[in-house]
């Protein structure tokens, strides 16, 4: 009796690498001007941007795990476990993904993060962040994740920002009334509406 000869193992398929460029969004409620950073203890919607920066098509992954934490060491974090599909992102093609409503209680510096499932097997997904000062980009050195230091701007520092905004508002009023008077300002306000709205007007109507 004889025996075939064993065939030679088949070496395992090649690692397939994409770049993903993420980038933290973040909408607020019957604020103005928009603050640059959500505020502590203030409800804000987070939203991630994911740029595929390969050269070739992004296949697609599950982002979760989406979370935040204070740089400290032992510092408080917060995670939602929700799961949310990327589908196929062409090369520059841009997605959002808003994860719901968020309420932090820490202020500062923090870490914001996720986890990226690849779609495909024997797929790696490199991840990339943009300082928003400097415009510069940064690598993540781990596989399949993402983190960022991101702010919390603390509460009581909005609010006392606020308040000298509006003293500086009603000093600038006060000085105004004592050298024009209200009553004068209200009329150059008004001729000043009504030659906007005039010229506005010749504009369209040729």
């Amino acid at each position: 009796m004889t025996t075939s000869p064993a065939l030679p193992s088949q070496p395992p398929p090649p690692t397939v690498e994409y770049v993903l460029l993420i980038e933290p969004l973040f909408k607020v409620r019957g604020l103005w001007p928009k603050p640059s950073f959500p505020i502590q203890n203030e409800p804000f919607a987070l939203g991630l941007r994911l740029t595929n920066k390969s050269e070739q098509p992004f296949p697609g992954c599950t982002l979760r795990d989406v979370s935040f934490r204070d740089t400290g060491e032992g510092g408080v974090g917060t995670t939602s476990h929700n799961e949310y599909t990327i589908q196929m992102l062409k090369p520059d093609q841009s997605t959002d993904i808003w994860t719901g409503n968020w309420t932090e209680r820490t202020e500062g510096q923090v870490w914001l993060g996720c986890y990226l499932r690849p779609a495909t097997p024997n797929t790696v997904i490199k991840t990339l962040s943009r300082d928003p000062s400097t415009g510069d980009i940064g690598r993540w050195p781990v596989d399949n994740g993402w983190s960022y230091v991101w702010f919390i701007q603390r509460k009581m520092d909005v609010q006392q920002a606020r308040t000298n905004n509006l003293i500086m508002l009603l000093t600038l009023l006060l000085v105004l009334d004592s050298v024009f008077g209200l009553k004068n300002m209200a009329v150059l306000l008004l001729h000043l509406v009504v030659g906007a709205f005039a010229k506005i007007g010749h504009l369209f109507g040729g």
